[in-house]
């Protein structure tokens, strides 16, 4: 590895430094969160190049036919039993939660399923048990959201197809949501990623939750919502920065600054100055230290000081889009979480029914096999509701619907590297680059696509360096 230049370590830290963060999505406000709030930093501002906080976290609201007005969510949506951090937040700025419907698989003519019962009972029951057996073998390594390490173990970074295959979970391919949560096929996806979907507590959670009585004894559901969204949640969070850094500071500036899409990152020369320059569509702004909760390849495009290694290393991220929108039907089927589990090319892979008083439900498509569908192109959109009608009318049957507008084609959704790099110790070599010059990297693309995971790992990374 080549190195950029100076690596910080924890010890040089202070609490007076000033730390930039880049990216006010659910990894950037947990690292500000542990900075000012728990570590006791004065100093801390997040750049967020949108006018909004909660990065795929959106929440919106829309009315129905029978004029019932709700919130939906248009990008992260389940709270599940193993979110412990996510839970932490909701309690911190008294958010409320309320319990998810039930995980339906879409059998087609109007007919739907528990997914936990889609399958016999006695293919389920021993491949449930040699799940369990390797989640609690694994346990230490799943609840680490680095990837770091992982490619020295062949069994976790071998590909989620030929980890089911191998250990016989065929009968538990309706509890991975992997497609229809939009991060691509069995084939690409990291089997360490499917154990943090569902991990040893959630796995259990779930098994219990088919015990009529015993379940009773849990207060904390397999699945959760927040009642007034998720992006609500962090737009909360980032208010009480807001205060705390006001309290801290005589300046009375705002820990989250909106609209501030960052151009370039560059070294400071001047004396008694912090060393990094950042410039953005509204200023510049100086910092001793910068977290970027955003994916690398971004990183590589705006921080002028990396060297061509580290940039080459960095652009490898690739994405799978995903859209995301919502109908309103001509019928009101039961709040649950329906899932098609063929996942054929050109259909919806998902549809999330979160309120029992209206029929609206939001959707999912992955359009990265769809040619003819991408975003911004209107003649595709069009395709793809052509599709989505005939899909409903055979599957659900739904004869007609109102599509609503605001749906979000996920650009940047998942990032990922192929799955030969994880397994060539790809994530070895990126948590290398820690600190080099003052940089540090956060986000989904140092963990996974999933807001617990991103937010433990920003809260490993402030505990390790700052």
């Amino acid at each position: 590895m080549s190195c950029m230049g100076k690596k910080t370590s924890a010890n040089e830290s202070n609490l007076d430094e000033h730390i930039g963060i880049i990216g006010a999505g659910p990894a950037g406000i947990a690292a500000a969160w542990f900075l000012l709030k728990k570590k006791g930093y004065k100093n801390v501002t997040v750049l967020e190049a949108e006018e909004e906080v909660g990065g795929k976290c959106r929440t919106t609201t829309y009315t129905d036919q029978n004029n019932v007005t709700n919130n939906y969510e248009l990008g992260a949506e389940y709270i599940t039993y193993a979110y412990d951090l996510i839970f932490q937040f909701m309690k911190e700025v008294d958010a409320k939660t309320k319990t998810a419907g039930t995980i339906m698989t879409i059998m087609g003519d109007g007919k739907f399923i528990d997914a936990a019962k889609s399958e016999p009972f006695l293919k389920v029951l021993p491949a449930a048990m040699r799940y369990l057996k390797i989640l609690k073998k694994y346990k230490k390594i799943i609840a680490n959201p680095s990837n770091a390490g992982v490619a020295a173990d062949p069994f976790l970074s071998q590909s989620s197809k030929d980890f089911i295959a191998s250990n016989k979970l065929d009968a538990l391919k309706p509890l991975f949501l992997v497609g229809q949560f939009g991060y691509g096929s069995l084939e690409d996806f990291p089997a360490i990623d499917l154990m943090r979907t569902v991990p040893l507590s959630t796995m259990r959670r779930t098994i219990i939750q088919q015990i009529p009585i015993i379940r009773l004894l849990w207060k904390r559901p397999v699945a959760s919502l927040a009642v007034d969204g998720l992006q609500n949640l962090f737009q909360s969070m980032a208010s009480e920065l807001d205060e705390e850094k006001a309290r801290k500071t005589s300046g009375g500036n705002k820990a989250v600054l909106l609209g501030e899409k960052v151009i370039k990152i560059s070294k400071v020369t001047e004396e008694n100055s912090p060393p990094l320059l950042v410039e953005t569509t509204k200023g510049t702004h100086k910092f001793d230290k910068i977290i970027c909760a955003v994916p690398p390849n971004l990183v590589a495009g705006f921080v002028d000081f990396l060297s061509e290694d580290a940039k080459e290393h960095m652009m490898k991220f690739k994405y799978h889009p995903y859209y995301v929108g919502c109908i309103d039907p001509d019928h009101n089927l039961p709040a649950a979480y329906y899932q098609n589990q063929t996942l054929n090319p050109g259909e919806p892979v998902q549809f999330s029914k979160r309120w029992a008083d209206s029929p609206i439900m939001a959707y999912g498509y992955n359009w990265v096999e769809e040619s003819e569908f991408q975003p911004g192109n209107t003649q595709g959109e069009e395709l793809l509701q052509e599709k989505m009608k005939t899909y409903l009318k055979e599957n659900m049957l739904i004869d007609s619907y109102t599509c609503f507008k605001g749906g979000i084609a996920w650009n940047n959704y998942h990032p990922h590297v192929p799955i030969e790099d994880y397994q060539a110790g790809y994530f070895d070599k990126l948590e290398a680059y820690q600190g080099i010059d003052g940089i540090f990297l956060a986000g989904d693309a140092m963990s996974m696509e999933s807001m617990e995971c991103s937010c433990k790992y920003s809260e490993q990374l402030v505990n390790e360096y700052f």
